[in-house]
């Protein structure tokens, strides 16, 4: 029976070197680093070749043989720097020191997806949907900034901010860099992404700008929207 994607959550490369039930299969959010030069063996010229897969915290592991066909996609997504997802198992590979752990790849598909990049659970989907229909609802209402609000107060109640309402700058501040986060698309055949120069003498507000940032730049980093810029 194939594996779905979406019955299995996401483990990440290090919890995959630790994993000692060989039969259970695993689904991994990553990267190709590199892609071992394909080699020919036998009297049929079987190609023998495997990958290094890498996680957004930088960790790899290797893959065990990958066929002809694989070789090409992965390959592809090398070349155009694009993530994938795997569905695999350990096979365990014998070195001078012991025994590591090797990726089995039974199935692949894009990791260019903001779902994917943010590796959502079934439970973290069905909260925001709940969400997105509550938002729909209140913005159908008449209450266009919603979401904008939302995301403001989260952000504010993170940074435990306090005082806004006497620091009407500060308070435009945090709207205009939350617009940069997460500003994107075309407007009128021009970028719609909003950038934001904050400057100003000490004691400006400046490094709450700069936590600001901080938080965002996880979000905005993730989904490859843009990089904040700060001039102080």
């Amino acid at each position: 029976m194939t594996i779905s994607f979406d019955s299995l959550p996401y483990s990440t490369i290090q919890e995959i070197k630790r994993i000692r039930d060989t039969k259970k299969p695993f689904k991994v959010w990553c990267d190709i680093s590199e892609l071992e030069d394909p080699k020919f063996k036998g009297k049929k010229l079987k190609m023998v070749s495997s990958a290094t897969l890498i996680d957004d915290k930088g960790h790899k592991i290797k893959s065990t043989r990958v066929s002809d066909n694989r070789h090409v996609y992965l390959l592809k997504r090398l070349e155009t720097g694009m993530p994938i997802e795997v569905i695999g198992k350990i096979l365990r590979r014998q070195t001078t020191n012991g025994y590591v752990n090797d990726i089995r790849i039974l199935r692949t598909r894009e990791g260019d997806h903001p779902l994917r990049k943010l590796k959502a659970s079934k439970q973290e989907i069905q909260i925001v949907k709940r969400f997105l229909k509550q938002a729909e609802s209140k913005i159908h209402k008449g209450d266009r900034w919603y979401l904008l609000n939302v995301i403001r107060d989260a952000v504010i109640a993170r940074l435990k901010i306090r005082g806004l309402d006497k620091n009407k700058r500060l308070s435009d501040t945090i709207t205009a860099m939350i617009l940069q986060a997460i500003s994107c698309g075309e407007v009128e055949n021009a970028s719609g992404k909003v950038h934001v120069c904050v400057i100003g003498p000490p004691g400006n507000a400046k490094n709450y700008a700069s936590k600001l940032v901080s938080l965002l730049i996880l979000f905005v980093r993730r989904l490859n929207q843009g990089v904040f810029q700060i001039l102080v």
